[in-house]
């Protein structure tokens, strides 16, 4: 295959990330116009709210219900469900509908943005992804609209709006939300909060996952070892998440809580920081320790093929896996019952030192160019925030209810912005084209002797 792309020229990763790139200009130029938005909106604004929006992120400079016109907000929503199932569905899908065959470089692109997708699989996994994203964001809808009619008494329209948006937005993992402070007024409606996490969960499993569980049940067939890597290591996040989060927060900003809010609260910002960004508590209430708990939460981020970032839940499971090796007696690595090749080990370890030689460079420029900021966790958290596609936030100093990128110049901006962009695309980009990359193999260099630790 790798013969074929350098006869035909193809640059699969390239052409992608311009794909994104145009798309995220088409939304800023939309978000721009007079009839999406209320009062003024430079362009730097549009660009950032673009990005976050095509990169499922959640991150806002302006306040999202109050400063965008419905016009405005179908944008947002449009740009999310393309961001989170990927355009090149989309543009699959429709290749499908109108009977064109797709070229060999449209096919190595829907191969480029899910990486474990086989070329003559294309089609099927397609409609797989658009199934699944129909069943589950209409399902979520009507159960959000069931309850934001009866329970609080919104108007018929009110409702599908506010139900439809966040339904979109939680299976996507995108974090924006119709209301000002997120979720924090729902945090004890069990309906609201539990929709949204299931939906949450859901979308960051992955859609490989989510096909392999439906062929299991119904032709009784046993799910992959992929899929059991991700439910088991999914469940140990979220589990040892809310644990942890309940703990250190317990008689701090969850001490006025009832025992079912502090377990309510804790459960679910474990779930919304694998990825998703609402939040059922202000975020700038939590101590250190969580914000940090939360931000090695939001650098693992969802599964393969989901609609979150991250390094994934597959890779960080590799890296465990290999640290254990590297340390035991016996060096080779098992997960259940498979052994492991040296080569995916290899690349895993490639994924997580590229993406943190990434946010710690890009942290680095944050403190170096938005010195009136003193807050150095918020900075840090804002960065992971935006690598791993999640959308929490401290929030700005200066303006209510945005995130904290609101108080950063232009520089600051770009910089968060490139984190989504590399967050959505950039560990899966390098990793291809490092597989891709042979060098010269004829050439033996004498082995290397250095003291090392």
């Amino acid at each position: 295959m790798a013969d074929i792309i350098r006869k035909e020229g193809v640059k699969p990763v390239r052409v992608l990330i311009f794909g994104y790139l145009l798309l995220i200009a088409a939304g800023s130029i939309l978000l721009l116009l007079p009839v999406s938005h209320k009062g003024h909106f430079n362009i730097i604004d549009s660009i950032f709210t673009s990005t976050s929006a095509v990169c499922v992120t959640g991150l806002i400079v302006k306040d999202t219900p109050l400063f965008f016109t419905p016009f405005g907000k179908t944008v947002l929503l449009i740009l999310i469900q393309i961001g989170g199932i990927g355009y090149m569905s989309i543009i699959t899908l429709f290749a499908m509908l109108v009977g064109k065959r797709m070229t060999l470089q449209q096919e190595m692109m829907v191969k480029t943005s899910y990486n474990h997708v086989s070329l003559d699989d294309i089609g099927r996994f397609a409609i797989s992804v658009l199934k699944w994203t129909v069943v589950f964001e209409s399902v979520g809808a009507i159960i959000l609209f069931w309850r934001f009619f009866t329970k609080y008494h919104y108007g018929v329209l009110h409702s599908a709006e506010e139900s439809i948006f966040h339904s979109v937005s939680a299976f996507c993992n995108a974090g924006f939300s119709l209301f000002s402070t997120s979720l924090v007024s729902f945090y004890n409606d069990y309906f609201i909060v539990g929709t949204i996490a299931l939906l949450i969960i859901l979308g960051g499993l992955g859609f490989f996952v989510l096909r392999d569980l439906s062929v299991s049940l119904t032709k009784h067939r046993k799910i992959s070892v992929h899929s059991k890597i991700v439910l088991i290591s999914t469940g140990i996040l979220l589990i040892i998440g809310f644990l942890l989060i309940l703990l250190m927060e317990y008689n701090t900003s969850l001490a006025n809580y009832s025992m079912a809010g502090k377990i309510s609260v804790s459960f679910f910002q474990s779930v919304t920081a694998r990825t998703a960004g609402f939040n059922t508590i202000n975020i700038s209430l939590l101590t250190n320790g969580t914000l940090f708990l939360i931000i090695i939460l939001m650098f693992i981020g969802a599964s393969p093929g989901g609609t979150g970032g991250g390094i994934k839940t597959t890779t960080f499971t590799l890296l465990i896996m290999g640290l254990r090796a590297l340390v035991g007696s016996n060096r080779r690595i098992v997960i259940l019952k498979r052994n492991v090749s040296e080569r995916l080990v290899n690349r895993a370890f490639f994924i997580f030192t590229v993406s943190l030689f990434f946010v710690l460079v890009s942290y680095l420029l944050l403190l170096a160019t938005q010195t009136p900021i003193r807050n150095v966790m918020g900075l840090l958290f804002e960065e992971i925030s935006a690598f791993g596609t999640v959308g929490l936030s401290v929030g700005s100093s200066h303006i209510a209810n945005v995130s904290l990128s609101a108080d950063f110049n232009v520089i600051g901006k770009f910089i968060i912005m490139l984190s989504m962009i590399f967050g959505k695309i950039g560990p899966f980009s390098i990793a291809i084209a490092l597989l891709e990359y042979q060098g010269n193999k004829n050439i033996q260099y004498p082995q290397l002797k250095t003291m090392i630790g």
